[in-house]
């Protein structure tokens, strides 16, 4: 069939609308699967022996001696190029767990990650993340149970009773209130959260609340 002008053109509009659909949903299904680009300043510290051989938040075993790290609410498996802006040496790692949970700290890095930038001595370091990649099979297992969300942090606490305590005294204005227990070789953490909101803003405007109406100390968490 002979194709007019008018034809031509509405062949290729169809083809354009067809074209910018595909493309779209290809960046959307990256952007929800990828934290490239997120770049960070602040503090760094570092984790071992007290939690050698215990399970992170990811599910893995914490190997003091890999290149990991902690991070609030970058997704696990998130790759970081991290910098050490006081001698500029850097450090690729793995995020495969949750923290720190100390107020004016963005990571927490392994024992070896932190020797490569020359901070084991001082404890923390002034550092620049980046990220620059994520791996592929803690995409696809994200992929398979949904992605879960972000909580708040409002405590932990060595006395079950004292978490216990605080989580009651929530449940009168906030649901869900829940305890999550970490350990280490010699201690027990009982850490006290608030809510599972969709999006980071949400549980960013909840932590805003709870930290002026309850004069909570709190930290947004993700969830996956």
């Amino acid at each position: 069939m002979k194709l007019t002008g008018g034809h031509v053109g509405w062949v290729m509009m169809v083809s354009l609308l067809v074209t910018l659909s595909t493309s779209c949903a290809t960046v959307s299904k990256k952007s929800k699967d990828s934290a490239l680009g997120y770049r960070q300043v602040g503090f760094a510290s570092w984790y071992g022996p007290g939690f050698h051989g215990r399970k992170t938040s990811s599910g893995e075993v914490f190997n003091m001696h890999g290149f990991t790290a902690a991070h609030r609410t970058l997704p696990f498996g998130t790759l970081l190029k991290v910098k050490n802006r006081e001698n500029g040496r850097w450090v690729q790692v793995k995020v495969n767990d949750r923290g720190p949970f100390v107020r004016g700290r963005i990571l927490d890095l392994s024992y070896s990650a932190a020797k490569a930038l020359d901070m084991i001595g001082t404890g923390t370091a002034f550092v620049d993340i980046r990220a620059i990649g994520r791996e592929e099979d803690d995409v696809r297992q994200q992929r398979e149970k949904g992605m879960q969300g972000y909580t708040v942090q409002v405590g932990a606490f060595v006395q079950e009773e004292n978490a216990l305590k605080l989580k009651a005294q929530l449940e009168k204005d906030y649901r869900p209130v829940y305890i999550v227990i970490a350990e280490t070789v010699d201690r027990r953490y009982y850490r006290v959260r608030v809510g599972r909101l969709q999006t980071q803003d949400q549980a960013d405007r909840l932590a805003s609340r709870l930290t002026t109406l309850e004069k909570l100390e709190t930290f947004v968490v993700r969830e996956d």
